[in-house]
C-alpha cells in the first residue's frame, strides 16, 4: 500500500504505519501536523486571559473550527476569498461552502475533535512524530515529505529527521519536497505541483535534485507560471517587478532579468543594488505597473 495524508490526516497517517507497518511501502506526508516535540512548558499564570480562555476551550473539546457554527458561511466565506489567489483551479464560493459543510457537519466536525485529543494547544502533538518516525522507518523503505513554500508548518523538521537517516538508517529513503507558491493547503494553492512531487516521491528510481547542498527539492514553478500567462512574456534583460515576501503583502521590487529557464519556470534576477537572486520563481514576476495604475 502507498498512504497519503496532509495536515492531521499525515499524523494518522503514520499511526496507520504504526498498527499495519507490513502492509505499507510508502509513506508520503504532506505538511504533517505534529513533528516536534514543544521545546518548553509555557507556565499558564502569566498568560494573557484570552490565551487561558483559548487553552480552557481547546482542552474541553473546541477547535478554531467550531467558529464556523457561530459566524455561520461568513467565516468561510470570507477565509476563502482573502486567504487564496484568483486561479482556474480555485472556486473561491465552492471552497467556501466545502469548509463551512466539513466544518459544521454534525454535533462536532470530525477535524475538531481531532485537533483537540490528538494535538495539545499550538498544535503541538501530544506523541510527537519525530520520537516515532525511526521506528516506522525500520518498516518501511521510503517516507516523502512535502511541505508549501510559504506553510506555517517548518520543513526545517522534516530535514532535520532526513539527516539522522542518513546517518544511522543506510538504504533507507527520505525524500522532502516545497511546492512553489503554496501554503499549508497546497492541494489548494498549486495542486500540480503537489502532484509533481507526490509522483516523484513514488518513482523509486528518482534522485532529488536539490541545490547548494540543500535536502530539499522545490517544484511546481511550471504551473503556475503557465497559470500567469508569463512563458512567452519573460526575457532576458526585461525590467521586472518582483513579488517581495508573502504574496498577500502585494510588495514588488524592480529588477532585470539576467535568464530565464522556461523548462523549470524560474529566472535569474538582477536587483537595482546590483544584486543577484537565482531560481526565482516567474510567477512572482510582473511587467512594471505605471505609477498611475498602482
Amino acid at each position: 500500500m502507498k498512504i497519503a495524508g496532509h495536515s492531521i490526516g499525515g499524523y494518522l497517517a503514520v499511526s496507520y504505519c504504526e498498527k499495519y507497518p507490513s502492509s505499507v511501502e510508502d509513506l508520503i506526508l504532506l505538511s504533517p501536523v505534529g513533528l516536534p516535540a514543544r521545546e518548553m512548558r509555557i507556565d499558564e499564570a502569566t498568560l494573557p486571559w484570552y490565551f487561558k480562555l483559548g487553552r480552557t476551550l481547546w482542552q474541553r473539546g473546541w477547535s478554531p473550527f467550531d467558529l464556523a457554527s457561530i459566524s455561520g458561511k461568513y467565516l468561510p466565506d470570507y477565509y476563502s476569498h482573502a486567504r487564496y489567489r484568483d486561479a482556474s483551479w480555485i472556486s473561491k464560493p465552492l471552497l467556501a461552502e466545502q469548509l463551512y459543510r466539513n466544518w459544521t457537519g454534525g454535533n462536532s466536525s470530525g477535524g475538531g475533535v481531532a485537533h483537540c485529543t490528538l494535538l495539545e494547544p499550538g498544535a503541538y502533538a501530544r506523541r510527537p512524530l519525530l520520537t516515532r518516525l525511526p521506528a516506522v522507518l525500520e518498516s518501511i523503505p521510503r517516507i516523502s515529505f512535502i511541505y508549501g513554500e510559504n506553510d506555517w508548518m517548518t520543513i526545517d523538521h522534516a530535514v532535520e529527521f532526513a539527516l539522522w537517516a542518513e546517518k544511522n538508517q543506510k538504504g533507507k529513503a527520505v525524500k522532502i519536497f516545497q511546492v512553489v507558491g503554496a501554503g499549508h493547503a497546497l492541494l489548494v494553492d498549486n495542486p500540480y505541483g503537489m502532484l509533481d512531487a507526490i509522483t516523484k516521491s513514488l518513482d523509486r528510481s528518482y534522485s532529488v535534485h536539490t541545490i547548494g547542498g540543500s535536502l530539499i527539492e522545490v517544484v511546481g514553478a511550471v504551473p503556475l507560471m503557465l497559470e500567469e500567462g508569463l512563458q512567452d512574456t519573460i526575457a532576458v534583460g526585461l525590467a521586472v517587478e518582483c513579488l517581495w515576501g508573502q504574496p498577500r503583502k502585494k510588495e514588488f521590487r524592480a529588477a532585470v532579468v539576467v535568464s530565464f529557464n522556461r523548462e523549470k519556470g524560474t529566472c535569474k534576477l538582477k536587483w537595482e543594488n546590483g544584486k543577484l537572486a537565482s531560481m526565482v520563481p516567474v510567477w512572482r514576476v510582473r511587467l512594471p505597473v505605471p505609477p498611475e495604475e498602482k
